[in-house]
């Protein structure tokens, strides 16, 4: 027999052969194709870092903690004040800016000033410092006998008033006593010839150092267009406000220039008033809420009674939001509330307190009984 294996052999290379291109062809196009392809390649994530940079807290401003070696420290609605050490030489002054978060004064050197001329019993603390490209004085006051405190922010050139704001809390008060007849210190009533608010303004005209001053509030921009300038009695009185106590100050109102009245009569009627240089009216509001009064006699026209005062400004207010229903069911448990505005918008006044845990007391009750109620603090020792 003849064996069929070499032509096997020769078919199996025939075969080959032929096929050959066509194998280089395919797997030139795989190769390409391959070439083509995005590429997706593994990596592992990175191992969590155990170095305490990983772990490091974000870093801000706070206020200066130096109460507890402090000479003098308080709180105002929008400063912290702090004259320290308690013992020893040199005094250092911080004033922070609790609404920018700045620190307006760190470490300043402090010169002791002692009891300073004026009706007001206090010692003050001042450094030197710059603000709004002016140099100024910061001045700390104090009085351990009232416990009361104050900043005011003095511009050196003109000694002009930029801030006065009394303290609205004093975590120390190390501080020589002042040297008075027997003296209190006049509290912030005292101190008030009229103040109220109206729905968009905070006003107040008081008295520093036997002088007249002006503040006017404006809740909505938090802003101060009259900040401590002088008041002026209005008098002889005009019409239609012959039996009214006005005074006036300030110097423009959104850049137009006149004059802001504050007036008040016998009725416990109260208004504020924008009054241009051409005698316009630009901007008038009525009293809401409370009405401090303590006018001198020689300020009232003839014949005409002081204004009976209302209910002191107290700080701390238990505020409910809600509508005109709402208010009426308030007043099933706080028959005095009232609508009242601020910046945030219009609010119940369900109560007002110089204690802030009455008026967290009265917040609870109101909660409890199904009400949106937050306790809203009031700036009236600005005001």
């Amino acid at each position: 027999m003849h064996s069929n294996r070499p032509r096997h052999r020769f078919r199996t290379w025939l075969w080959t052969k032929k096929l050959r291109p066509f194998a280089l062809a395919a797997a030139a196009v795989i190769t390409t194709v391959g070439l083509a392809l995005p590429v997706r390649s593994y990596v592992a994530p990175a191992a969590p870092s155990s170095s305490p940079a990983a772990f490091a807290p974000v870093q801000i401003a706070q206020e200066p903690n130096t109460q507890q070696n402090s000479t003098l420290y308080f709180t105002t609605p929008n400063y912290v004040v702090s004259v320290y050490p308690r013992t020893g030489t040199p005094l250092r002054m911080n004033v922070y800016n609790r609404t920018t978060g700045q620190l307006e004064q760190n470490a300043a050197p402090v010169t002791y000033r002692g009891q300073l001329a004026g009706n007001t019993p206090r010692v003050s603390y001042d450094s030197f410092g710059s603000r709004n490209a002016q140099n100024v004085i910061f001045r700390a006051n104090a009085n351990r006998t009232t416990n009361q405190a104050s900043l005011e922010i003095i511009v050196q050139a003109t000694n002009a008033l930029q801030v006065q704001e009394n303290s609205t809390s004093i975590a120390a008060i190390n501080v020589p006593d002042v040297t008075t007849g027997g003296g209190q210190q006049p509290n912030l009533d005292a101190n008030t010839i009229v103040a109220f608010e109206t729905r968009t303004f905070s006003t107040r005209v008081y008295t520093r150092d036997n002088t007249r001053l002006l503040n006017v509030y404006d809740k909505l921009s938090q802003q101060s267009p009259v900040n401590g300038q002088v008041a002026t009695l209005l008098s002889p009185t005009e019409a239609p406000y012959q039996n009214w106590v006005s005074y006036y100050g300030g110097a423009s109102f959104r850049d137009i220039p006149g004059r802001y009245f504050v007036r008040a009569n016998s009725a416990g009627e109260a208004i504020l008033q924008f009054i241009d240089a051409s005698g316009r009216v630009v901007l008038e509001e009525q009293r809401i809420g409370p009405l401090v009064v303590n006018i001198p006699q020689a300020d009232l026209p003839p014949g005409v009674t002081p204004p009976a005062a209302t209910a002191g400004l107290n700080p701390f207010v238990a505020a409910v939001f809600g509508n005109e229903q709402t208010l009426e069911q308030v007043r099933t448990i706080a028959p005095q509330a009232q609508f009242e505005s601020a910046r945030q918008g219009r609010f119940i006044n369900a109560g007002s307190f110089t204690n802030r845990f009455e008026a967290e007391s009265l917040v609870n009750i109101l909660r409890a009984r199904g009400f949106d109620s937050r306790l809203v603090y009031r700036d009236v020792n600005y005001r």
